[in-house]
């Protein structure tokens, strides 16, 4: 399969709140990894600034790729 779709959000957080949000993040991840469409998943820490993540995943298609990201579930997360 090819790659025809790139999601990338970044996600500043409030200081205090990396560990919940990190393990928050990777199951959403998780979650994400297994649905149709998906290729691959991730979540990364920015080095120079520990207070920003970034969520990126690769999909065959736009479509599968931007439904995830309109749901309640990562409303709430963010």
């Amino acid at each position: 399969m090819s790659i025809n779709a790139v999601s990338i959000l970044e996600i500043r957080i409030r200081p205090g709140a990396d560990a919940r949000l990190e393990q928050c993040l990777t199951q959403f991840a998780t979650r994400l990894q297994g649905l149709e469409g998906c290729l691959a998943c991730g979540v990364t820490r920015r080095m120079r600034q520990p207070r920003l993540w970034v969520f990126s995943s690769y999909g065959c298609s736009r479509e599968e790729m931007v439904r995830p990201f309109l749901t309640v579930e990562l409303d709430e997360l963010v």
